[in-house]
């Protein structure tokens, strides 16, 4: 016998039982203990008044803590984008100009850091750091030529 037959079989043998409800006579009771009023029931009335209520009220407290955030955050915002009047002057074509100047010197101290690899280049590569620093001052890769300049001399 296979686990098949064993499943249909068993299907079979459950399929001839009913479940038992309640008796007859209970349904008979409840109904003439209702008639009589000794219980009663009912069910839960719904207001649609206090129904809408609650989410005009849910609605008014959402809006409330919406604007309140708003407030703080533009506030934040505002304080955080408090400008120098310095900074306020800086142009984009200014801007473009120190972007093009890093370029070019980042570039001139990576031409000299290959020079320096070769002992024969020696005064060359000084000379170019010296002039990286001098032309490029502001920029990251002027400062550093100056201090591999410093490094050189000790």
């Amino acid at each position: 016998m296979t686990e098949h037959d064993s499943n249909n079989e068993i299907e079979q043998i459950l399929r001839r039982y009913r479940p038992a409800g309640p008796p007859m006579e209970l349904k008979e009771r409840i109904l003439k203990l209702v008639k009589t009023k000794a219980i009663s029931f009912s069910l839960p009335k719904k207001d649609k008044k206090s129904h809408w209520t609650r989410y005009a009220v849910i609605a008014a407290a959402a809006s409330v803590l919406i604007a309140a955030g708003g407030y703080f955050l533009l506030d934040r915002l505002d304080r955080d984008t408090d400008i120098k009047p310095k900074e306020a002057q800086l142009s984009f074509a200014e801007i473009e100009r120190q972007i093009s100047q890093s370029g070019r010197a980042a570039r001139l101290l990576a031409t000299a850091d290959m020079l320096a690899k070769h002992s024969s280049t020696e005064q060359i590569v000084r000379e170019q750091y010296r002039y990286i620093t001098e032309t490029y001052p502001q920029t990251t890769a002027g400062i550093e030529a100056k201090s591999r300049i410093q490094s050189r001399h000790q």
